[in-house]
């Protein structure tokens, strides 16, 4: 089994996740390139309108999404180091969602990208 395939079996089924070319550069954005059901479910975007953007899902921000946490993000990229925190995402209809973003290398030239909606945790 190649690293990748093995990366990916280590994620649970029911994740909300996108998988990042980590290989390309900062300025082409970190291209999506592979995305759970469970993360186009979370966002209301198909896998179509997903892939290619952008790693630090700019598309998902929104009024009240906090600069402080983008530019926290931005740099975890930048940097390649992994980050975990809270932020206000918008899904495609406008609705606002609260999740927790978290950013991990793995040893393929993969970066994965958890989102956890907060609000279905509480229940």
């Amino acid at each position: 089994m190649n690293a990748t395939l093995y990366s990916l079996s280590l994620i649970p089924p029911d994740s909300n996740f996108i998988l990042a070319n980590a290989q390309v550069s900062k300025a082409q954005g970190f291209p999506i390139v592979y995305c759970s059901d469970g993360f186009c479910e979370l966002t209301g975007f198909s896998r179509t309108e997903v892939m290619q953007k952008s790693c630090a899902c700019k598309f998902l921000y929104g009024p009240e999404s906090s600069e402080t946490i983008i530019l926290s993000i931005d740099e975890a990229l930048d940097e390649r180091k992994e980050f975990k925190e809270e932020i206000m995402f918008y899904k495609k209809t406008g609705k606002e969602r609260c999740v927790c973003v978290e950013v991990c290398y793995s040893w393929t030239p993969l970066l994965i990208s958890f989102c956890t909606d907060l609000k279905t945790q509480e229940r």
